[in-house]
């Protein structure tokens, strides 16, 4: 016999949700202009993923990103695939990319989110990690 709870009240999420993500400090990220040359664009990326300190940095799109809140979402989304064992991606660039693209696929996350040829802007991007 399955055994029913009583339902003493209701919280109402939707206006719980937005207090919640108010209380999110800015992501740490910083704005860049690439050069117009596609050339020396790619030549940046590409030196930039060399010289980088380890893979916590990275670059993304601009148009990849609408607010701190979905940077955040993503964060937390990382950080508990990362301590559960269950990221998709080799790296954690590279996760990051595909949860702010939302999709399965780490290439396709990586093509979508990461710099394309045609940005004229991008984020610099530090994931903060949890001791």
């Amino acid at each position: 016999m399955m055994k029913f709870f009583q339902v003493k009240g209701w919280i109402d999420v939707g206006k719980l949700g937005p207090v919640i993500m108010q209380a999110l400090p800015p992501y740490p990220l910083w704005g860049i202009r690439l050069p117009l040359d596609s050339g020396v664009r790619k030549t940046l990326v590409s030196q930039f993923i060399e010289n980088r300190k380890d893979e916590s940095w990275l670059l993304i799109g601009k148009e990849t990103l609408c607010s701190d809140e979905q940077i955040w979402i993503a964060w937390l989304g990382l950080q508990r695939r990362k301590m559960q064992d269950c990221m998709r991606s080799n790296s954690i660039d590279g996760e990051m990319l595909r949860l702010l693209s939302g999709t399965h696929h780490v290439s396709a996350g990586i093509k979508r989110a990461g710099v394309s040829e045609s940005d004229a802007e991008a984020w610099i991007v530090k994931i903060p990690w949890l001791k």
